[in-house]
């Protein structure tokens, strides 16, 4: 027979039920140990925790780290009986690691006494857990995506606003003040009609009305220029773009409202700057087209089509343009254009084209290519000019250079001289050197002396001939030493008074500052001589005026070492002649150009001025205006009182620091047989063993081997395979403290440098060679 249950068993079954399939979860933890006692299925679910095994679990490695002080907060204040109860929403770790949000309630219960204890067990707390993730990842998501909206809302530099259907603004972003001047909290709850001038703002509500009872847009909404009306009266162009919501049963308008003060002014320059580049083009008779290489679209203006002989209305494509140019010129065209497209490096060339009419023009064509990311042009766009004066111009001028040809001559034969030079000072080395050693043969007093005396002169009077054919060819620099300019330009003036034409005068303006350069006397003089010359030519047989003036600019000159900067000495030459186009003031300078007859010149004098201004580290400038005469402006870096010329130093004293004691191998190198031998007898003469070899691969080879005997190296400069100092340079890396002397039949300053700087090896000229030996050696120990 089944007893009914009792109150006790339909309570704990109906307990039991709830806990079983309640859609939260519920455990009970022990409030000392915070062990969970019993769980739901749902808690296990929530948490990602084995039903078998939840039992035991300690609660704290279920929650989130950050949110655990929330239990232990809430479970101290329950133990301590001031509250029985807690709701908190916290964090959980699901057993995959995920974050799980969660409402907990928290309650403490007791369990019974036992009749065998004097106290009470430990406590318990029931926890309903409800998964809220879900939610909190809603919210966050919102707040997310309103702090998004706000930071747009505040940040654009837009003015936005919302309006109502009853044209009343609702809302107003901070844009409003930097456009209108309202801040936001003005204009909220005032009539629309507020941003724009009173004249336009029945239209408005007009417009509004007729849309809201049609659907019907007037305007384009993406984007209307309108006028705005700011808080201080001022109108303004305004662009306004709408969008039109329902919330709510409430229809609102959104407008998006932007100042376009500065893009009406920038397409206002814009229009003015393309005025005025038309005229430009027009001026300078300048067509310009844009070509569109993918669509293959060739678009030309009127005044490029008229270059090319066609009608305004003509249609231009790459072929018909192809067809036009001529056909020895067409390639080159062709391959111009292919390479500006696939290098991007910009369209020039100059090429003829033939108009139907049979007329033939040359055209110059400029163009840039517009690359795309690939590297290849897309587009390109230019000018094109026709040059055909230019270039018959240039036809002429090449007739015209027949006339040259004298000069040119001339400075072949300078080339030509510079040339022989070398060889000839080896020569004269030769002999000179052969004088000295027949000298020492003989003994004093014997007839013979009195002829290699008279040889001795002849060939330094040859050495003297050699000297002004290297000054000629231009191949011997120039010798500068300090100079006074007053003095020269007052020596200068008076030079040329007497040889001027009739009318014309020459005086000078001299500043009284002494005024010291480093510079090269007579060339100095020629500058002089040739800008008055050409002065007083551009009279063109009229009188007129030469005025010389020479002055300080910058600091003036210091005496003390480590001083400032000295300055320049400005040195002009004006006349009051017929002076020049902007065309020949251009092309000055130019060697061959000249403005004179065909008898006048040949128009070397300026650009040999130039080189000579630029070789003393000057500049020269020049000012002129067709009947405004010329002035001629010369700028020469100045020199201290202190700057004094350097004495050249004897050829004996330039060997005097090498320890001819300790020499007795010797070896020499020089490709003249002639002087090789002449040299190697001077040296054996003097109890020297020497080794004479003509190439400087032999040289290094004897360097290289150690058994080799060698004390000193000298060398000629002027070898065909490398120089002398190059052969210094890698006899040195061989030998560290071999002596070295290099000698050379011309001797500049830059060859002094460069011996200097490579390793302090004494030069000494070729000629002078075999005397400066026999002096330093006549005193050695035997």
């Amino acid at each position: 027979m089944t007893h009914p249950p009792t109150d006790t068993a339909r309570a704990e079954f109906i307990f039991r039920a709830f806990f079983d399939q309640a859609a939260v979860g519920v455990a009970v933890v022990d409030s000392a140990s915070a062990q969970v006692v019993t769980c739901n299925d749902r808690f296990c679910a929530i948490l990602g925790l084995d039903p078998a095994t939840a039992a035991g679990t300690l609660l704290g490695t279920l929650e989130h780290p950050d949110d655990q002080h929330l239990h232990r907060a809430a479970v101290a204040a329950i133990e301590r009986g001031e509250t029985d109860r807690y709701v908190v929403e916290k964090r959980y770790r699901h057993a995959d690691g995920a974050v799980v949000w969660a409402r907990v309630m928290t309650s403490a219960i007791a369990p019974p006494r036992s009749a065998a204890s004097a106290t009470p067990e430990a406590g318990w707390h029931v926890a309903i857990v409800e998964d809220i993730t879900d939610r909190k990842q809603y919210e966050q998501a919102l707040q997310h995506r309103e702090a998004w909206y706000r930071s747009l809302w505040d940040t654009t530099p837009d003015a936005v606003v919302t309006v109502g259907a009853d044209n009343l603004i609702r809302s107003a972003n901070p844009g409003v003040q930097r456009v209108f001047g309202h801040t936001p909290l003005d204009l909220v709850g005032r009539d629309a009609g507020v941003l724009q001038p009173e004249r336009l703002r029945e239209a408005h509500r007009a417009g509004m009305a007729r849309y809201l009872a049609t659907g019907v847009r007037r305007v384009d909404w993406r984007g209307t220029e309108v006028t705005g009306l700011r808080k201080d009266g001022s109108e303004f162009p305004l662009e306004v773009s709408f969008s039109h919501a329902s919330v709510a049963g409430e229809e609102f308008f959104v407008a998006f409202m932007r100042d376009i003060s500065e893009r009406k002014r920038a397409e206002q320059v814009l229009r003015q700057s393309e005025e005025r580049l038309a005229l430009a083009l027009a001026a300078g008779q300048l067509g310009h087209w844009d070509w569109s290489v993918a669509a293959d679209e060739l678009d030309w203006s009127d005044t490029a089509k008229a270059m090319f002989g066609l009608a305004p209305a003509s249609v231009v494509t790459l072929p018909r343009f192809l067809e036009i140019v001529h056909p020895e010129d067409r390639t080159r065209v062709q391959q111009a254009v292919e390479t500006a497209l696939d290098t991007g490096h910009n369209y020039d060339v100059e090429f003829r084209v033939v108009w139907p009419d049979g007329t033939q023009r040359w055209i110059q064509a400029i163009g840039k290519p517009q690359p795309n990311p690939g590297g290849r042009s897309e587009r390109m766009t230019g000018l094109v000019q026709d040059v055909t004066e230019r270039v018959e111009r240039e036809a002429e001028r090449h007739a015209l250079e027949e006339k040259l040809r004298r000069a040119e001559t001339l400075q072949a034969l300078g080339t030509f001289a510079g040339g022989i030079a070398h060889d000839f000072n080896n020569m004269l080395s030769a002999v000179m050197g052969n004088v000295a050693l027949a000298r020492q043969a003989l003994q004093a007093g014997e007839p013979a002396q009195g002829a290699l005396d008279q040889i001795d002169i002849a060939a330094r009077r040859a050495r003297s001939l050699v000297k002004e054919i290297l000054a000629f060819s231009r191949n011997e620099p120039a010798r500068q030493v300090t100079l006074a300019l007053q003095p020269l330009v007052e020596e200068t003036v008076q030079l040329l008074r007497a040889g001027l034409p009739a009318g014309v005068t020459i005086s000078a303006q001299l500043c009284a500052t002494p005024m010291l350069v480093r510079a090269d006397p007579g060339q100095m003089q020629r500058v002089l001589m040739n800008l008055c010359t050409n002065a007083s030519q551009a009279m063109r047989g009229a009188a007129g005026r030469i005025l010389l003036t020479l002055e300080i600019i910058g600091p003036l000159p210091h005496a003390a070492p480590g001083a400032a900067p000295l300055g320049h000495a400005v040195l002009r030459v004006a006349d009051d002649g017929v002076g020049m186009t902007p065309d020949v003031r251009q092309r000055l300078f130019e060697p061959f150009f000249t403005t004179k007859a065909s008898s006048g010149g040949t128009g070397l004098g300026l650009s040999v001025v130039h080189g000579i201004v630029a070789a003393h580290g000057g500049s020269i400038d020049v000012r002129s205006e067709p009947g405004h005469g010329t002035v001629f402006e010369l700028q020469l870096p100045l020199a201290g009182a202190e700057a004094t010329d350097a004495v050249p130093e004897a050829p004996s004293q330039v060997l005097a620091g090498i320890p001819w004691d300790d020499i007795r191998h010797v070896l020499y190198v020089d490709d003249d047989e002639v002087v090789s031998l002449m040299v190697g007898r001077l040296l054996e003469r003097n109890g020297l063993a020497v080794r004479c070899v003509p190439d400087t691969q032999e040289a290094l080879r004897l360097a290289a081997d150690p058994a080799e005997p060698i004390d000193l190296l000298l060398t000629d400069f002027d070898m065909p395979a490398m120089t002398g100092i190059e052969l210094a340079v890698e006899v040195r890396r061989l030998r560290p403290t071999l002596r070295i002397v290099v000698s050379s039949g011309t001797i500049d300053t830059d060859l002094q440098e460069h011996a200097r700087i490579t390793g302090g090896w004494p030069v000494v000229q070729k000629d002078e060679l075999v005397q400066a030996l026999g002096s330093r050696l006549k005193n050695r120990r035997r």
